[in-house]
């Protein structure tokens, strides 16, 4: 058997389609993308209008004869801070321990 029925509102559901209610298909997020401003892709706010902008803007390019690798980041840039922090402790500690 490849369908089931939806406990909540009943429908039987096909291989395919995505399983909760409102029942659109696993890609659905490619139709129903919102614009939004990115703090962190860019040097300054960008403005992201489409799915294929974010793609071209995250690819890596050349830049002053460098290759730059954009990482999308979810987390505040105090969270980076911290992290980088950690690391260059555990870096110290470990050279002391090495000496």
């Amino acid at each position: 058997m490849n369908t089931y029925l939806c406990k909540q509102c009943g429908k039987e559901v096909q291989i395919g389609e995505w399983p909760f209610c409102g029942h659109g298909t696993p890609n659905g997020n490619l139709h129903d993308f919102r614009a939004y401003t990115d703090f962190n892709i860019s040097d300054k706010p960008v403005e992201i209008t489409s799915l294929a902008q974010k793609q071209r803007l995250l690819r890596p390019h050349w830049k002053d004869d460098y290759m730059v690798h954009v990482l999308p980041r979810d987390m505040p840039d105090s969270h980076y801070r911290e992290l980088n922090d950690r690391r260059a402790e555990r870096a110290e500690a470990a050279r002391k321990g090495n000496q």
